[in-house]
C-alpha cells in the first residue's frame, strides 16, 4: 500500500487531521523512488491541518532530512502545490541545526509568506535533484556517521 494511501485511511478511520511535512514527502520520495507529483496529489487534501518546511542534506544517492538549511527550490515547489491543494493551511519552517542568522530565517520566511499570498507563481518547475553531494554534514549525524566510520575502521 502506498504511504499516501496508508495516510488516506489512517486520517478517516481515526478522524484526525494530518500535519504534512512537505520536506520529508521529498525526502522520502527520493529515498524510496515514489512518485512525488501521485504522492502530494492522492493524500486526503481536506484532513492536512498544518504544513512543515524545513531544509535537507543531499548525499548523492540518498537525502537526509537534517532540518539545518533553507529549504530548496524543488520543496519550495512542491509546498505551492501542497498549498494550492490544501486551500492554505497553518505552517511552520523548522530550522533545527546550524541556526542561520535572524536576517537568514526572517528571508526564509518572507519565501513562505510570497507563497501563501500567491505572489509566486510558475517559480520552480518540478525535475529531478542534481545527484551531486554535499560535503558537510550536520549535527547530530556528523557524530553518528563519525562514530561508525570509526567502528568500522577498528
Amino acid at each position: 500500500m502506498p504511504e499516501w494511501e496508508f495516510l488516506r485511511h489512517m486520517a478517516e478511520e481515526t478522524n484526525c487531521g494530518l500535519l504534512l511535512d512537505v520536506n520529508n514527502v521529498y525526502v522520502s520520495t527520493f529515498n524510496n523512488d515514489f512518485d512525488l507529483i501521485e504522492y502530494i496529489e492522492n493524500i486526503p487534501h481536506n484532513r492536512v491541518v498544518q504544513m512543515h518546511l524545513a531544509g535537507h542534506q543531499h548525499c548523492g544517492d540518498y537525502i537526509i532530512d537534517t532540518h539545518d538549511r533553507k529549504v530548496t527550490d524543488h520543496v519550495w515547489d512542491l509546498f505551492r502545490i501542497a498549498w494550492q491543494k490544501t486551500g492554505g493551511v497553518s505552517s511552520l519552517l523548522e530550522w533545527d541545526g546550524d541556526i542561520p542568522t535572524f536576517e537568514v530565517y526572517h528571508e526564509e520566511m518572507l519565501k513562505a509568506k510570497n507563497f501563501m499570498s500567491g505572489e509566486v507563481v510558475d517559480y520552480i518547475p518540478m525535475e529531478p535533484p542534481s545527484t551531486e553531494s554535499e560535503i558537510a554534514v550536520s549535527n547530530p549525524i556528523n557524530f553518528i556517521v563519525a562514530e561508525v566510520a570509526n567502528d568500522l575502521s577498528e
